[in-house]
């Protein structure tokens, strides 16, 4: 008498069709799945992108810049200080806090937003710039405090589709 081991043709033929059907089920609901984890992962970098640059600005003494261009749908971070060579009364080079980024500032982080994900909207004080003070806060243009919104969207078209962030003026970042 021969001892067999292993499995038939008919059992392996059968397994492989009940892992067929599985996946069937399965692999769309995950595909569907992918969008709404991307949005969560871009509000969350945001968030952060936002409190290390309210850190750094605390910490630095300094005037940090928070860029979001929703053009090229990235974010970009710098110590806004550094523009002109000549130095005022106040120690600060001439022209520096200019709201824009120089040659001589430094850049802590360029980040893009995760692909199938768009920024649809920043807006503090009328433009998408961020700019956190020496003691943390968000201050516009000519000095004062602001609020605003950023928008992302997965382009999915559901009511889970868009996310807002909002930055308050004491500096904080949550989601909506």
């Amino acid at each position: 008498m021969k001892k067999s081991s292993g499995f038939t043709f008919m059992e392996l033929m059968i397994t492989i069709a009940i892992l067929a059907v599985m996946s069937a089920i399965a692999i769309p609901n995950l595909i569907s799945w992918f969008p709404q984890y991307r949005l969560n992962v871009a509000v969350r970098e945001m968030i952060s992108t936002i409190q290390m640059a309210r850190l750094k600005a605390i910490r630095g003494n300094t005037d940090i810049i928070v860029f979001i261009n929703m053009g090229a749908a990235t974010v970009t971070v710098w110590q806004d200080d550094g523009a002109g060579s000549a130095l005022g009364a106040d120690g600060i080079p001439v022209n520096a806090r200019n709201w824009t980024l120089d040659g001589t500032e430094r850049t802590f982080a360029t980040e893009p937003v995760p692909p199938g994900i768009a920024i649809t909207g920043a807006a503090f004080s009328g433009v998408s710039i961020v700019r956190f003070n020496q003691r943390g806060f968000p201050i516009n243009a000519a000095g004062n405090s602001t609020e605003g919104l950023i928008t992302f969207d997965n382009g999915r078209g559901t009511s889970n589709s868009e996310v807002e962030i909002q930055v308050d003026i004491s500096g904080n970042a949550r989601r909506l």
